[in-house]
């Protein structure tokens, strides 16, 4: 279990999330703020269940916070962003 993990990755904007209490399958605290290139409407999201206590999402404009309460961890390649990655062709 780690204490705190810290993140920043860029991809169309800064993203810097925070996990407190993490383990391999719950975290205490996840925590997501982020400024886009792109702005977008405005956007609330309140739930809770499936794997969380309580999960909070608000987008407005260019600015994001996330945060989930007693949840499952979220992925590490949501919290890993590679550098080298070119474009990807599926076709």
């Amino acid at each position: 279990m780690k204490l705190i993990e810290f993140k920043h990755q860029y991809d169309f904007g800064h993203e810097v999330i925070i996990s407190l209490f993490k383990g391999r399958k719950y975290s205490v605290l996840q925590l997501s703020l982020d400024w886009n290139d792109y702005g977008g409407w405005p956007y609330l999201q309140i739930s809770s269940g499936m794997g969380r206590a309580f999960s909070f999402l608000l987008s407005i404009g260019r600015f994001g916070i996330s945060f989930d309460i007693a949840g499952y961890t979220w992925p590490d390649s949501y919290m890993i962003h590679n550098e080298d990655e070119e474009d990807c062709n599926l076709g």
